[in-house]
């Protein structure tokens, strides 16, 4: 077990948790690409990609399914490299109400302990 800089024991891995949420992202979308509607097969979808709509250093939505999407890899290098374009196609495929929200959450200040990472992996772990 890894320790926190806080000096608690993380008994939850960062990389188990983030490869959770890919699986809930990827089923929540199907396993196709939210952008051009590229298809793959279940379980075997090596070139879809979970991608986060802010970047996992934000806490507050890290593991947060509104904050997600799945891209295929060219959609995905597009998304990185057109943040302007991106941010809008993101806001139009929430919806305006949605998309306030999330900035809002992505704004939270969230400590990164024990005790988040296990109410993330509960939360994920329901809708599996």
């Amino acid at each position: 077990m890894a320790r926190h800089p806080g000096g608690e024991t993380v008994k939850i891995s960062i990389h188990r948790l983030d490869t959770l949420f890919a699986q809930v992202i990827k089923q929540r979308d199907q396993w196709t690409c939210q952008r051009c509607g590229k298809k793959f097969v279940p379980g075997h979808a090596q070139g879809l990609d979970t991608s986060h709509i802010f970047g996992r250093r934000h806490k507050s939505v890290r593991w947060q399914p509104l904050n997600a999407k799945s891209l295929c890899f060219t959609c995905h290098r597009w998304w990185h490299e057109n943040p302007t374009e991106s941010g809008k196609w993101a806001e139009a495929f929430l919806g305006r109400e949605k998309y306030a929200c999330l900035v809002a959450l992505k704004n939270e200040i969230v400590k990164d302990n024990v005790a988040h990472r296990k109410s993330q992996w509960d939360r994920l772990k329901a809708l599996t």
